[in-house]
């Protein structure tokens, strides 16, 4: 679904901005997943109409195959983002599908005011579609030579600014060039139930960007895991690709590099972070972080794990 030139719909206190893909109350940002965002505005917009399942289905997830589970766990985020504890808002119809009430919106509030207030001055944002149908999410600040941030395996194109390592290094270079960053397939704003999660899917996902903004000519920056996506693309179209910037990168990943130590350790992390990420009390992100930015103050390891 795509949303960026639409005009922000409002009910109660909430407003969606299509814009940024972003669900308010007033002027406090509510957390909801990109496929939750796109559950709840077609619900809006189909507002007193019985909504069936498979036609939800058929609008959010248009060319994937999923289960009934995907979205019933995107009504509960919604549920959840809504404080509608008792189903007011979104009301279940057993056997026949979602029915959305939506509240009168309240007078006074200005419509995605909020959402400005979020991103760093002059911060453009951008919705693209990849050629597997993956929607991608890219934003663009800053004037001169275009600048083109690969994704790590951790990215959030909103958050990033308020990781203080991040938010700064950004400000940095957006004051030298036009930097454009973007959510990778299965992070951030972008879409995060993808099928072809894997170098060539990330390589999808970068030409569509830059395809996208019409960029002719553009440096890349790879640090770490966006390394190898930047390394392929400057192999792809050298007659584009200006300046190449790796920093933290590699050539093989953990699995192909053959050595078994590694994958045990790889396997072990990854079960790790699954029971402790987001978690800024956990012992796994404690060392984790430790590894990673051993100087960070305690402000900057809690933005992290948020």
């Amino acid at each position: 679904m795509t949303h960026t030139l639409e005009t922000p719909l409002r009910f109660g206190a909430f407003t969606l901005d299509m814009q940024r893909c972003t669900l308010w109350r007033g002027d406090q940002r509510l957390l909801l997943r990109p496929k939750s965002f796109d559950v709840l505005v077609y619900l809006a917009r189909q507002a007193g109409r019985l909504v069936t399942k498979d036609e939800l289905l058929q609008a959010v997830w248009p060319h994937t195959a999923v289960t009934d589970d995907a979205l019933v766990q995107c009504i509960r985020d919604i549920r959840t983002a809504l404080d509608d504890r008792e189903h007011q808002i979104v009301r279940t119809l057993q056997r026949r599908g979602y029915l959305f009430e939506a509240p009168p919106a309240v007078p006074g509030k200005v419509e995605g005011g909020a959402g400005a207030a979020s991103l760093p001055p002059q911060e453009t944002m951008h919705f693209c579609r990849t050629p597997d149908g993956v929607r991608i999410a890219a934003a663009s600040i800053g004037q001169g030579l275009p600048l083109v941030r690969t994704p790590t395996w951790f990215n959030h194109i909103q958050y990033d600014w308020n990781v203080q390592f991040r938010g700064a290094f950004y400000r940095f270079l957006a004051e030298r060039v036009q930097l454009i960053r973007y959510d990778g397939r299965g992070s951030g704003m972008s879409d995060r139930y993808v099928s072809d999660f894997n170098l060539t899917g990330f390589e999808h996902d970068l030409r569509t960007v830059v395809d996208a903004l019409k960029l002719p000519r553009y440096a890349l920056l790879g640090i770490s895991q966006g390394g190898a996506i930047a390394i392929a693309h400057a192999l792809e179209r050298p007659e584009r690709v200006t300046r190449l910037v790796l920093i933290g990168a590699y050539a093989l990943g953990r699995n192909r590099r053959g050595d078994s130590k590694d994958q045990e350790t790889g396997q072990a992390q990854l079960t790790l972070m699954r029971h402790g990420w987001g978690d800024e009390h956990s012992a796994y992100l404690k060392t984790f972080s430790m590894l990673y930015f051993p100087s960070a103050s305690a402000a900057e390891l809690k933005a992290l794990g948020k």
